[in-house]
């Protein structure tokens, strides 16, 4: 179920879980052009949060006004323009709740992995996590990442695939 990102507070429940913030326009994903393929859902970010409730509040919050503390994924919203570009009005929200942060991180990196290998890239939101995957990918860094990589839940496959 996808629900608009300034509504989502009254829909999201308070349960660790992953959340996928999409780009609608006349009620239709906005097509993004990425590196190897065009992402017909318009994926922006993919974040996970030990209460699903807090981490999408907190999203919204940084997207309605940078601040110094804001959510990454709102820090990057800015710095990049994209706020001149993207209403926030435009953005839906969907999710997955599990039954451990733990588990709900290992998810995230999941999804961005599935959504990298699809694209050539992360979702323009999760921009901050070049570095990251560039020490584990190039450098050989893997202990930042779960060892092995879980099976993407087919909840999190059905929203950005």
């Amino acid at each position: 179920m996808w629900v608009k990102l300034v509504y989502a507070r009254d829909h999201v429940p308070q349960r660790p879980g992953v959340y996928v913030v999409r780009w609608v326009r006349d009620g239709k994903p906005v097509r993004i052009p990425r590196v190897l393929a065009v992402d017909e859902k318009g994926i922006l970010y993919i974040g996970s949060a030990g209460g699903l409730r807090d981490g999408v509040n907190s999203l919204v919050k940084g997207l309605r006004r940078p601040e110094h503390k804001a959510h990454a994924a709102a820090l990057m919203y800015h710095f990049f323009g994209l706020d001149r570009h993207i209403k926030l009005e435009e953005m839906e929200v969907s999710w997955a709740t599990f039954g451990s942060y733990k588990e709900a991180e290992e998810q995230e990196w999941a999804a961005l992995k599935f959504y990298a290998d699809r694209y050539g890239e992360v979702p323009p939101l999760n921009r901050q996590l070049d570095k990251k995957l560039f020490h584990v990918h190039v450098l050989g860094l893997a202990d930042i990442l779960p060892a092995p990589l879980p099976k993407l839940d087919s909840r999190l496959a059905q929203l950005i695939a």
